[in-house]
């Protein structure tokens, strides 16, 4: 018996005691004394008035598929964090000698054991060192201007659904869509800014299906994007846009500061002085591992998810058209969210000695 039916049943005698004190009492009054709602007292008082006390009843539909032992051995398996599957669980049950039980009767198991589904929290895995550096980060810079900063990150966006489960909505009958998924699934990948007052122009650089027109010292050809690239095709363009975005709101235009993370290519010295010709200087340095930080994750989720939500597009040019319209659907007041959320964060971080959010 799952706690809630016990706590029902003792409920149901406590009803029970005081009928046989009173058997004038209303429902009404045993919903004030015991708390439990007024359909399930009506029903324990046809119950008493014919005679059948607090028992359990049997119920008429069909038994219960799994015993009192297997449902002790299921939540043991999902408390030991041995399996987090219902269809694993019952495998190990029938393995066990518990009888072969469908995934479905052991989550209606689990469920009136009180025990809920989440999906697991992803986070980085940080070193010890980088949560020192993110503790030192948040203390530093807890009464920063946020609104002042540009943040920035590149993403890889793939032209076909790569993972989770993509549906439609059909009438019965229809027949379900096939999406052709090539071996070589194009993608596409991109740099871009992000201000409190609207986003830069979204620009693709080498990686995924662009090739770089960059060599390194040995003549070949990068296979994504270098540090040349990045300090001659992207930093100019995103301080550009910076600046104009700045200039529109009329707020921190001669002192805004540029954000990027510590990927080897942003921290080579030419790329910092690049970065460094931004009105207000370039935020170093930022600490490792830590997307939690950067408010342009959110927005990449959301165009991510909006390039999902459209048909396949027909090429690759398509495909980069559609990403720039995903850059546009983005509402203005997720940006100013995003930055109101960013002294609470490193106040998360600060409270948590560092770790991830």
């Amino acid at each position: 018996m799952g706690k809630q039916e016990s706590e029902q049943q003792g409920q149901r005698r406590a009803a029970l005691r005081l009928w046989s004190t009173d058997n004038s009492i209303t429902a009404g009054a045993l919903v004030k004394a015991l708390g439990a709602p007024l359909s399930t007292v009506k029903g324990w008082v046809r119950r008493f008035r014919a005679g059948r006390g607090a028992a359990h009843a049997a119920g008429a539909g069909r038994p219960r598929r799994m015993s009192q032992q297997a449902t002790a051995a299921a939540v043991r398996l999902i408390k030991n964090r041995e399996t987090g599957s219902a269809a694993k669980v019952a495998a190990a049950l029938a393995a066990a000698g518990y009888g072969k039980v469908h995934r479905s009767t052991v989550r209606r198991a689990l469920r009136r054991e009180s025990l809920v589904w989440n999906l697991v929290q992803r986070r980085p895995a940080l070193t010890a060192q980088q949560e020192a550096r993110r503790l030192v980060f948040a203390g530093a810079h807890d009464s920063m201007r946020w609104q002042s900063v540009m943040f920035s990150d590149s993403k890889y966006f793939a032209m076909y659904p790569t993972g989770g489960r993509l549906g439609v909505w059909r009438h019965a009958g229809e027949a379900v869509p096939v999406i052709g998924i090539p071996k070589h699934n194009p993608a596409a990948h991109v740099y871009m800014g992000m201000t409190r007052w609207g986003l830069t122009g979204v620009y693709v650089v080498s990686g995924g299906s662009s090739k770089s027109s960059y060599s390194d010292s040995k003549g070949q050809r990068y296979r994504g994007v270098c540090a040349a690239e990045y300090q001659q095709d992207v930093l100019p363009k995103l301080i550009a846009d910076g600046n104009a975005l700045f200039a529109k709101a009329g707020r921190y235009g001669g002192s805004w500061v540029f954000q990027q993370d510590g990927a080897r290519i942003h921290t080579t010295v030419a790329s910092l002085r690049e970065a460094g010709k931004a009105p207000g200087g370039v935020l170093y340095p930022w600490p490792a591992n830590s997307p939690d930080l950067n408010l342009i994750e959110n927005v990449w989720a959301f165009m991510a998810q909006w390039v999902r939500e459209q048909p396949v597009a027909s090429d690759f040019d398509d495909f980069v058209r559609l990403i720039k319209r995903a850059r546009a659907a983005v509402p203005s007041s997720m940006l100013k969210h995003c930055y109101r959320s960013m002294p609470r964060r490193l106040r998360e971080v600060i409270a948590k000695g560092g770790a991830a959010l």
